[in-house]
């Protein structure tokens, strides 16, 4: 099938009663702490014991649009720190805080000091007055253990716009082995977690459980693939420099999630140019779906996170920065002509005009 070369832009279209991408809401956020019964956690101290909790221990962060915060906006240490709420979470809780200061300190040697970086003011707030009405949910699987959240900017902008976001921490054995093969047991571990903390959140109030995307980043995105293909809630997916961007990756390829018959659903791929790539092979077999593929000019995979906005280096307009709200606008426009309200292929095509960088489009089959 031939690609067919399309500019996205920024801004919606008037025509579907989007909004302009401006923000219209505050961010609130919380995080929860939950036991899945059916899978047990390897480091429990209480695994030989005959009592004590063995339970797998899920983290669940969520951003939602609010109508007003009550509390100063966080700063960075506030997502670093957790105080998790009982026995059984305090050995993934230090994990998770162990490998998120081991990052940040190495994002912040090129700038100085790593108390000045996490004093970084955000956008979110952790008492606010609840918005009325239902949102639509994303589903958001972080790179594969990088820092936990590893993009709460984005995550920030939409719950601005009127997306709740959750995220979930990659909680399998790289976290303190070190050893980071996306091996297939460590993927159902994290698909699992992501459908327990969907379970988790689909009944909240203001979650709108008829409008779910699934989105990842790096390793991450290969999740939200799968994510959908074995879960109907899921009604788009997005792709942030996703590792079966750039070819066949075994896991994605292998797995029972994976093909034409599971994937129907649109799907944005942004990625980074790799001399040579000019196409995605994973994407061409699933050809049930609209598929837009999004080569970034210049950028790194850390594009694609949120590296450039938290290292402070660059000002606005700068290359770096502005690349990634681009970015996050991109994220917004396709969901956006998903859900509100949803739109023909060929219309959330055109909609998504002038951003900046060349996209190519598979459509879907009529077969």
């Amino acid at each position: 099938m031939n690609w067919t070369p399309l500019i996205i832009a920024c801004a919606l279209a008037g025509s579907s009663g989007a909004d302009t991408g401006n923000a219209g809401y505050d961010v609130g956020f919380e995080r929860r702490w939950v036991l899945d019964e059916s899978r047990v956690w390897p480091r429990s101290p209480n695994l030989d014991a005959p009592k004590g909790v063995i339970a797998r221990p899920i983290r669940i962060d969520i951003w939602r649009p609010v109508a007003r915060c009550e509390s100063p906006s966080m700063q960075l240490a506030d997502y670093v720190e957790t105080d998790p709420p009982g026995e059984g979470f305090q050995d993934a809780a230090d994990l998770l805080r162990q490998w998120d200061m081991y990052s940040y300190r190495k994002l912040a040697g090129e700038i100085g000091d790593v108390d000045e970086l996490l004093a970084t003011r955000v956008g979110a707030c952790v008492e606010y007055q609840r918005a009325r009405g239902s949102y639509p949910l994303v589903m958001y699987s972080s790179g594969w253990y990088n820092r936990t959240p590893d993009n709460l900017r984005l995550a920030e902008f939409l719950a601005a716009r009127g997306f709740v976001v959750v995220g979930v921490p990659q909680l399998n054995p790289a976290l303190w082995t070190y050893q980071f093969a996306s091996d297939p047991i460590s993927v159902e571990n994290q698909l699992r977690d992501l459908e327990v903390a969907l379970g988790e959140v689909i009944g909240l109030p203001g979650v709108d459980r008829t409008r779910v995307a699934a989105m990842g980043y790096s390793t991450g995105g290969d999740l939200a693939l799968l994510l959908q293909g074995r879960n109907p809630l899921i009604d788009a997916v997005i792709g942030l420099d996703s590792t079966w961007a750039l070819g066949d990756d075994d896991v994605v390829a292998d797995s029972p999630y994976f093909g034409g018959e599971r994937n129907r659903k649109p799907i944005l791929l942004l990625r980074r140019g790799i001399d040579g790539v000019t196409a995605a092979p994973g994407l061409e077999k699933l050809d049930r779906a609209l598929r837009l593929v999004a080569t970034v000019p210049g950028a790194d995979h850390g594009t694609f996170s949120d590296d450039a906005w938290l290292a402070g280096q660059e000002g606005p307009g700068d290359s770096d920065t502005d690349t990634y709200d681009r970015i996050c606008r991109t994220v917004h426009a396709f969901l956006q002509g998903v859900f509100r309200p949803p739109v023909a292929e060929a219309e959330l095509v055109a909609m998504m005009e002038d951003l900046g960088w060349m996209v190519r489009a598979l459509p879907a089959s009529q077969e």
